[in-house]
C-alpha cells in the first residue's frame, strides 16, 4: 500500500469521508446505503479496527467536555442523533481510544462499544 493511502486509511478522522478516500477513485455511486466504493463497511473503519483502536458510540449526548473518559484519540459528532443498527440504538457521535474502556466507564458515560468489522 502506498504511504498516502495508508495515512488516509489509518486515520479514524477519515471514517465516512468518501469524497477524499483513495479507494473510491474511478468508482461510481452504488444504490442503497453503501459508500461510493461499493463496500458495506468503510475502508477506514476496517483499517482502524485492525490498528488496535476501540471506538464507542455516545448514547445520551455528543462528545464534549466531561461527556466521555479522557484520553481519546479521535471523535466525530453527528449533526443529529443517528440510528446505529449494530447496537440497535441511536447515538449522538463516536469516540476512539487506543485502549478498551471498562464496563464501569461505558456505564458511567452512557456509551456502547462499536463492534469492529470481522472479515
Amino acid at each position: 500500500m502506498f504511504e498516502k493511502e495508508k495515512e488516509f486509511l489509518c486515520n479514524p478522522k477519515n471514517i465516512g469521508n468518501c469524497a477524499d478516500c483513495p479507494m473510491n477513485e474511478g468508482q461510481s455511486e452504488w444504490p442503497g446505503n453503501r459508500p461510493p466504493c461499493g463496500q458495506f463497511h468503510c475502508w477506514v473503519e476496517v483499517h482502524c479496527a485492525e490498528s488496535g483502536e476501540h471506538t464507542y458510540y455516545m448514547i445520551l449526548r455528543p462528545v464534549g467536555i466531561g461527556s466521555q473518559p479522557k484520553g481519546f484519540v479521535a471523535y466525530r459528532n453527528y449533526s443529529k442523533r443517528k440510528y446505529i443498527p449494530e447496537i440497535t440504538h441511536e447515538a449522538w457521535g463516536e469516540v476512539t481510544y487506543k485502549r478498551q474502556l471498562s464496563e464501569k466507564e461505558l456505564h458511567d458515560y452512557d456509551m456502547k462499544e462499536k463492534i469492529p468489522y470481522q472479515a
